[in-house]
Protein backbone atom coordinates (compact mmCIF):
# COMPACT_ATOMS: atom_id res chain seq x y z
CA UNK A 1 0.00 0.00 0.00
CA UNK A 2 1.43 2.96 -0.97
CA UNK A 3 0.91 6.15 1.61
CA UNK A 4 1.76 8.65 -0.11
CA UNK A 5 0.42 12.35 0.17
CA UNK A 6 -1.32 13.36 -3.31
CA UNK A 7 -0.45 17.22 -3.95
CA UNK A 8 -3.37 19.80 -4.26
CA UNK A 9 -1.97 20.52 -7.61
CA UNK A 10 -2.59 16.79 -8.54
CA UNK A 11 -5.63 16.40 -6.70
CA UNK A 12 -7.49 19.85 -8.56
CA UNK A 13 -5.89 18.76 -12.21
CA UNK A 14 -7.92 15.33 -11.55
CA UNK A 15 -10.57 17.16 -10.90
CA UNK A 16 -10.62 18.87 -13.73
CA UNK A 17 -11.14 16.64 -15.85
CA UNK A 18 -13.97 14.10 -14.03
CA UNK A 19 -17.30 15.03 -15.22
CA UNK A 20 -20.96 13.88 -14.14
CA UNK A 21 -23.72 14.06 -11.90
CA UNK A 22 -22.68 14.03 -8.02
CA UNK A 23 -24.63 10.51 -8.04
CA UNK A 24 -22.18 9.06 -10.75
CA UNK A 25 -18.74 10.54 -9.54
CA UNK A 26 -20.02 10.00 -6.30
CA UNK A 27 -19.87 6.24 -7.01
CA UNK A 28 -16.89 6.44 -9.35
CA UNK A 29 -15.24 7.80 -6.28
CA UNK A 30 -16.79 5.35 -3.96
CA UNK A 31 -15.56 2.23 -6.42
CA UNK A 32 -12.29 3.87 -6.83
CA UNK A 33 -11.74 3.38 -2.89
CA UNK A 34 -11.74 6.84 -1.44
CA UNK A 35 -12.55 6.69 2.01
CA UNK A 36 -15.98 8.54 4.08
CA UNK A 37 -18.35 9.83 2.76
CA UNK A 38 -18.60 12.12 -0.34
CA UNK A 39 -17.97 15.93 0.89
CA UNK A 40 -20.95 18.41 1.08
CA UNK A 41 -19.38 20.93 -1.31
CA UNK A 42 -20.62 22.58 -4.54
CA UNK A 43 -19.21 20.39 -7.72
CA UNK A 44 -16.44 22.06 -8.24
CA UNK A 45 -14.70 21.85 -5.27
CA UNK A 46 -16.00 18.39 -3.92
CA UNK A 47 -13.72 16.29 -5.92
CA UNK A 48 -10.67 17.95 -5.30
CA UNK A 49 -11.53 17.97 -1.52
CA UNK A 50 -12.20 14.06 -1.55
CA UNK A 51 -9.41 13.27 -3.28
CA UNK A 52 -7.15 15.68 -0.85
CA UNK A 53 -8.68 13.45 1.77
CA UNK A 54 -8.02 10.17 0.31
CA UNK A 55 -4.41 11.37 -0.39
CA UNK A 56 -3.69 12.42 3.51
CA UNK A 57 -5.24 9.24 4.93
CA UNK A 58 -2.90 6.50 6.16
CA UNK A 59 -5.40 3.63 5.58
CA UNK A 60 -5.87 4.66 2.28
CA UNK A 61 -3.66 3.52 -0.83
CA UNK A 62 -3.54 6.73 -2.41
CA UNK A 63 -2.07 6.20 -5.85
CA UNK A 64 -4.80 3.14 -6.48
CA UNK A 65 -7.50 5.83 -5.63
CA UNK A 66 -6.13 8.39 -8.14
CA UNK A 67 -5.26 5.49 -10.97
CA UNK A 68 -8.89 4.25 -10.69
CA UNK A 69 -10.18 7.76 -10.35
CA UNK A 70 -8.21 8.48 -13.91
CA UNK A 71 -8.21 5.47 -15.76
CA UNK A 72 -11.01 5.61 -17.77
CA UNK A 73 -9.94 9.25 -18.91
CA UNK A 74 -6.50 8.45 -19.54
CA UNK A 75 -7.29 4.98 -21.29
CA UNK A 76 -10.38 5.86 -23.02
CA UNK A 77 -10.59 9.16 -25.61
CA UNK A 78 -13.81 10.50 -26.50
CA UNK A 79 -15.10 9.28 -30.21
CA UNK A 80 -14.66 12.49 -32.74
CA UNK A 81 -17.99 14.30 -33.20
CA UNK A 82 -19.81 13.72 -36.37
CA UNK A 83 -22.41 15.67 -37.80
CA UNK A 84 -25.53 14.07 -39.19
CA UNK A 85 -24.72 16.19 -42.43
CA UNK A 86 -21.39 14.65 -42.99
CA UNK A 87 -18.33 17.42 -42.90
CA UNK A 88 -21.35 20.31 -43.82
CA UNK A 89 -22.84 21.44 -40.90
CA UNK A 90 -21.42 21.12 -37.27
CA UNK A 91 -23.39 22.98 -34.79
CA UNK A 92 -20.76 23.34 -32.31
CA UNK A 93 -17.23 24.17 -32.96
CA UNK A 94 -15.11 22.68 -29.87
CA UNK A 95 -13.95 19.15 -30.75
CA UNK A 96 -14.13 16.60 -28.19
CA UNK A 97 -11.12 15.20 -28.92
CA UNK A 98 -9.11 18.22 -29.24
CA UNK A 99 -10.16 19.27 -26.12
CA UNK A 100 -9.85 15.80 -24.41
CA UNK A 101 -5.72 15.67 -25.57
CA UNK A 102 -5.63 19.01 -23.91
CA UNK A 103 -6.82 18.30 -20.72
CA UNK A 104 -4.86 15.07 -20.79
CA UNK A 105 -1.41 16.40 -21.73
CA UNK A 106 -2.36 19.05 -18.73
CA UNK A 107 -2.53 15.97 -16.22
CA UNK A 108 0.35 14.42 -17.21
CA UNK A 109 2.61 17.25 -17.33
CA UNK A 110 0.84 17.98 -13.75
CA UNK A 111 1.66 14.45 -12.24
CA UNK A 112 5.01 14.34 -13.63
CA UNK A 113 5.58 17.93 -12.15
CA UNK A 114 4.97 15.93 -8.80
CA UNK A 115 6.92 13.09 -9.32
CA UNK A 116 4.09 10.67 -10.58
CA UNK A 117 3.36 8.53 -13.72
CA UNK A 118 0.23 6.99 -15.22
CA UNK A 119 0.30 3.26 -17.14
CA UNK A 120 -2.72 2.19 -19.05
CA UNK A 121 -4.82 0.19 -16.80
CA UNK A 122 -4.72 2.65 -13.51
CA UNK A 123 -1.64 2.13 -12.42
CA UNK A 124 0.27 5.20 -10.90
CA UNK A 125 4.08 4.84 -9.50
CA UNK A 126 6.19 7.30 -7.47
CA UNK A 127 9.36 7.82 -9.76
CA UNK A 128 12.36 8.52 -7.39
CA UNK A 129 14.32 12.01 -8.48
CA UNK A 130 16.71 9.80 -10.61
CA UNK A 131 14.15 8.84 -12.67
CA UNK A 132 12.63 11.79 -13.09
CA UNK A 133 15.23 13.06 -14.29
CA UNK A 134 15.57 10.74 -17.39
CA UNK A 135 11.77 10.87 -18.38
CA UNK A 136 12.80 15.26 -18.28
CA UNK A 137 15.18 14.37 -21.01
CA UNK A 138 14.46 11.56 -23.26
CA UNK A 139 10.99 12.05 -25.48
CA UNK A 140 10.23 8.04 -25.57
CA UNK A 141 10.19 7.71 -22.03
CA UNK A 142 7.23 9.85 -21.96
CA UNK A 143 5.21 6.69 -24.45
CA UNK A 144 2.13 6.41 -22.28
CA UNK A 145 1.69 2.42 -21.79
CA UNK A 146 5.29 0.87 -21.04
CA UNK A 147 5.72 -1.20 -18.63
CA UNK A 148 6.88 0.52 -15.18
CA UNK A 149 10.56 -0.06 -14.24
CA UNK A 150 11.48 -2.34 -11.23
CA UNK A 151 13.04 0.12 -8.55
CA UNK A 152 15.52 -1.25 -5.79
CA UNK A 153 14.75 -0.16 -2.76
Amino acid sequence: MSKIRLPAAVCTAVAETLEGSHESLNALFEAAGAPGTPPDLAHHSKWKTWLQKAGNDPEVDSLQVLGNLIEEFMDLPPSPKKSPFGDFIISDKSDPVEEYEIKKKRLITILEEHGFRYFRGGKVIQEDQEDRININLSAHHKQEGLKPRRFSR
